[in-house]
């Protein structure tokens, strides 16, 4: 059992950033429940994607000697857009290698991920097989094996829709939906994501089959907040008298991507998992 949470902050809003920075530090802390082997961030800007994690507790993180420098800095951005965060327990590959750690970084993808995949060992030898080398493990994680499908699969959807002022017809508007929700029908296991794609910042995809989400949005703020459990969320927040949220519902086999320049929510449906390595 690990701890996902994260802040989208969306455009055109007028909140301190001190606010920001209490609010990550509360949702870390109280995530710690859910796993104390590592702790980490992913934050995503208009101008960059970053990540920051370390084999610690969450109440050891949030003392490291750089962590208010990193928070402060990729906070205060006006570019800002959202962090991921996740707190580990450990099920496969030790904390001590970083790459076994979250946010995972893949190619232009980004994630955390909370469950246990099952069929990870086979899934990466098929997908090391079928790409010819050019896709293969770096770690043991059994999470790592999600982020490389959706990378991989996003990374074959992204063609350019237009070409000297014509528009091509038939490509995907969305690549990075239309990968998880291939990533997830070949999965076999639970889990609770949230990715990044560095190459559209400005959003942030956030997707379960059967676990544990909650996620509020508070209007007047204008700030997206998710965890694993909603105690998690209301402790964040509980001390600064914000505005009553509208809950953001995502059911099993089902996700949400925001776009935080935009100001816009889409849901999507996610595959039932077919448990099949052969379709590439």
């Amino acid at each position: 059992m690990c701890g996902v949470f994260g802040i989208v902050a969306l455009r055109n809003i007028d909140i301190k950033r001190i606010l920001l920075r209490q609010i990550l530090k509360n949702l870390t802390q109280s995530s710690q429940s859910r796993g104390r082997d590592a702790t980490g961030y992913a934050f995503s800007s208009k101008n960059e994607t970053g990540v920051f994690k370390h084999n610690v507790k969450a109440h050891d993180f949030i003392k490291l000697a750089n962590y208010k420098n990193v928070v402060r800095t990729e906070l205060a951005s006006k570019n800002f857009y959202s962090v991921i965060g996740h707190t580990r327990a450990q099920t496969k590959g030790s904390p001590t290698d970083p790459n076994n750690n979250h946010p995972i970084k893949v190619g232009n993808i980004i994630g955390v991920h909370n469950g246990v995949i099952m069929n990870d060992d086979s899934l990466f030898e098929s997908l090391t097989k079928n790409t010819r080398g050019q896709v293969s493990r770096v770690a043991q994680v059994d999470s790592e094996v999600i982020f490389s499908l959706i990378n991989y699969y996003s990374t074959k959807n992204k063609f350019p829709t237009d070409s000297k002022g014509i528009k091509l017809i038939g490509h995907i508007t969305d690549p990075t939906s239309q990968a998880i929700i291939r990533t997830v029908g070949m999965l076999k296991g639970t889990f609770v994501c949230a990715v990044l794609d560095i190459q559209n910042p400005k959003a942030t995809w956030i997707f379960r089959g059967s676990g544990q989400l909650s996620i509020r949005y508070f209007i007047k703020e204008g700030l997206i907040i998710y965890a694993s459990e909603k105690k998690f969320i209301w402790d964040a927040v509980d001390q600064f008298n914000f505005s009553p949220p509208e809950t953001i519902e995502v059911g099993e086999q089902s996700g949400v991507c925001v776009n935080a320049e935009t100001n816009t929510l889409s849901h999507f449906t996610l595959e039932q998992p077919k448990y099949t390595n052969k379709a590439w």
